[in-house]
């Protein structure tokens, strides 16, 4: 994970070792939520740019150990599971909306969730602001609503990924995932 640290792709087909932990930081000042100190700094100018519009950023999803990935995972299964689908179905399902244990963003670090995680914060003003400036400071959304396809997992308009300022340009400009960036156009 350290070469070209932030395109590592991390999916359902790309995991990472279970022993992996980034060195991690607060993602803002008093925040119980961390992330890997490589892109806090870039988060937090973000943070106070956005701020300084009265528009508020605040974390709501960081770094999870892996311990806490397979918690995560397994309370997703049980949802489903309760919800009527058979234990098979119900991981299926749970793996398009968290991902299974190392192969999620939250085991790098790399990702940050904003405000809320729900589909509604897609209709917030702060959502608006992350989808014309996030590029500026290396973010780009991690699961675009019409990329569901490509990355394999559910539209997730919170989850904001740290690529750098010229990937996340770049992608921006030719609307693409990091799945296509890296040349995997099809998740499969």
């Amino acid at each position: 994970l350290e070469e070209n640290w932030s395109l590592t792709l991390i999916n359902n087909k790309f995991r990472i070792s279970e022993k992996y932990k980034p060195n991690l930081m607060p993602i803002i000042d008093g925040s119980a939520y961390m992330a890997d100190e490589r892109i806090v700094d870039a988060y937090k100018q973000m943070y106070n740019d956005a701020l300084a519009q009265n528009i508020l950023l605040t974390p709501c999803a960081g770094y999870n150990s892996y311990h806490r990935q397979i918690e995560v995972y397994n309370e997703k299964v049980s949802v489903f599971v309760t919800g009527g689908y058979t234990k098979e179905n119900a991981e299926l399902e749970a793996a398009k909306r968290v991902g299974k244990p190392c192969c999620n963003e939250s085991g790098a670090g790399l990702s940050i969730g904003i405000k809320q995680m729900s589909a509604d914060f897609a209709s917030s003003k702060e959502y608006s602001w992350l989808v014309e400036n996030a590029h500026n400071y290396g973010f780009v959304l991690r699961y675009p609503e019409d990329k569901t396809n490509v990355t394999g997992m559910t539209y997730q308009p919170w989850l904001w990924r740290y690529v750098g300022v010229e990937i996340a340009t770049e992608m921006k400009e030719k609307n693409l995932c990091l799945e296509e960036y890296l040349g995997y156009a099809k998740y499969e």
